[in-house]
């Protein structure tokens, strides 16, 4: 949120819309759940390489492009997309000012290597480092082509709503425009109408500082908006909303300035033309919708401005669960007695499991002995403190790639595990792409033939390897119907 603050300043010249910016963000972007997992992180690093940015065209100081190069370099190593988007807005930046002559193609090399500087500085130790380890060509081939190639394709859902659809079977016209589907769609729009205000500016030759900040807002945004859309659904569209936040603060605040300068004006004047006057009620009547969206939409995860507000107010008797926070009394939760849980509270249903699979694995496995958890539970090698098989600690992301699906079958039948693990329903990574049937069928076959039940409990089964068939089925390979 500090970051978030400091680009609204940079952005913003008013007070109201600096302070609004932080307080819009937290209400439609963060909440406890996955910021802390996932997202919030991944927001600081792209927005903090941003200020940068924005203030070397603020202020000409190349210096400063040494500070964004650096956070590029950690937003490569960081997250491979964030990275590649920051090397993006840097380079849109330069086009957008050699299109403009407000820099030579001289100043632009010059200054560019204050910022190319920047991403060395960190990306040239590690790469050393993971030569030195012979991890380098494995690492880029997994950066730049595993990821953004294979993962990409088998884990991204995009949207599947109909803009169309939803609109016809709303109730009315209010209900669709505070519902979640027509939020997805809304930074379409209103990245088109920062596109309008670029290219207004450009044919009137009034490019400035403050253009000049829109079209980086919108370029790093826009983008950020098209990656979201291999899980629209989920927090990846609240990660991307940041930037637009602050653009939509920028040309409303504009708007706002220009609308308190014409008032002034015709009152020392004594008079507004019908252009002018129509020009003030369009600008105040789009500074109050905005102010009714925000308070009135959808809320992800909090589900409205009014649910936001209940779990700010009595957050220390809520959890912040998956779906929503819930009331600490309702949703049972116990501590758990495992010895390297450091006593987490989790759902009772929950952690006599967690507690039960943990007890028994450390009292029939030696300390170091590996033991295989299929095909999402790697959680009990930790809490156990027992290896896993081979290096997917969850197996279940092995069905990336076929290289990675090839290899973990391989460590699994070159080193059979004593003990495994086993989910008794369809796992959550299957149901996330929609699978009826769960992933790495070849790998519950081999289970199947070569372990037999030893020890059950409600959401999991634990396995002891055996040369004999043993009718297994029940435990792995399931479907949904």
């Amino acid at each position: 949120m500090v970051v978030v603050y400091l680009v609204g300043c940079l952005a913003c010249r008013t007070r109201l819309f600096r302070y609004a910016i932080p307080l819009v963000t937290l209400v439609e972007v963060f909440h406890p759940f996955w910021s802390s997992r996932w997202g919030a992180a991944r927001v600081g690093v792209g927005l903090a390489m941003l200020a940068g940015l924005i203030q070397y065209v603020r202020t000409g100081n190349a210096r400063i492009l040494l500070w964004a190069g650096i956070v590029s370099g950690l937003g490569l190593l960081y997250s491979t997309e964030l990275g590649v988007l920051s090397v993006v807005s840097a380079g849109a930046l330069v086009l957008w000012m050699l299109l403009h002559r407000q820099r030579t193609i001289r100043g632009v090399l010059r200054d560019g290597w204050w910022y190319m500087g920047g991403v060395l500085c960190i990306l040239l130790p590690f790469g050393m480092y993971f030569a030195s380890k012979g991890a380098l060509i494995p690492y880029l081939r997994t950066a730049l082509w595993d990821m953004p190639v294979h993962h990409m394709s088998v884990w991204a859902q995009p949207n599947t709503r109909s803009f169309l659809v939803e609109f016809r079977e709303a109730s009315n016209l209010f209900v669709f425009l505070q519902g979640d589907t027509f939020k997805i769609y809304l930074p379409a729009l209103l990245y088109g109408v920062a596109a309008v205000y670029l290219v207004v500016r450009w044919i009137r030759r009034q490019v400035t500082q403050e253009t000049t900040t829109v079209w980086l807002l919108v370029v790093y945004g826009f983008v950020l908006y098209l990656m979201a859309f291999r899980g629209i659904d989920g927090p990846q569209f609240q990660m991307a909303l940041p930037p637009l936040i602050l653009l939509m603060a920028f040309l409303l605040e504009q708007r706002a300035i220009a609308v308190r300068e014409t008032i002034r004006v015709a009152l020392s004047a004594r008079g507004l033309s019908v252009v002018k006057a129509a020009t003030v009620v369009l600008s105040m009547l789009t500074l109050v919708v905005s102010v009714w969206y925000v308070m009135g939409s959808e809320k992800r995860y909090y589900w409205s401005l009014q649910g936001w507000c209940r779990y700010q107010q009595h957050k220390p008797a809520m959890t912040a669960l998956y779906m929503g926070p819930q009331w600490m009394a309702q949703a049972d939760l116990v501590p758990m007695r495992s010895e390297r849980s450091g006593e987490v509270l989790v759902p009772r249903s929950q952690a006599e499991d967690l507690d039960g699979v943990t007890t028994f694995l450390r009292s029939v496995t030696q300390p170091g002995e590996v033991v295989f958890a299929f095909p999402e539970h790697g959680i009990f090698n930790f809490l156990a403190d027992r290896p896993g098989v081979s290096r997917f600690d969850i197996a279940g992301l092995a069905w990336t790639t076929p290289e990675w699906r090839q290899e973990l079958f391989d460590d699994l039948k070159a080193h059979p595990p004593r003990f495994v693990v086993v989910g008794k329903s369809l796992s959550n990574l299957a149901r996330s792409i929609r699978r009826k049937q769960e992933l790495l069928p070849e790998i519950g076959e081999y289970l199947t033939s070569h372990y037999r039940r030893v020890k059950d409990f409600s959401t999991v089964a634990v396995l002891e390897y055996t040369e004999e068939k043993r009718g297994v089925r029940s435990a792995v390979g399931l479907t949904v119907e």
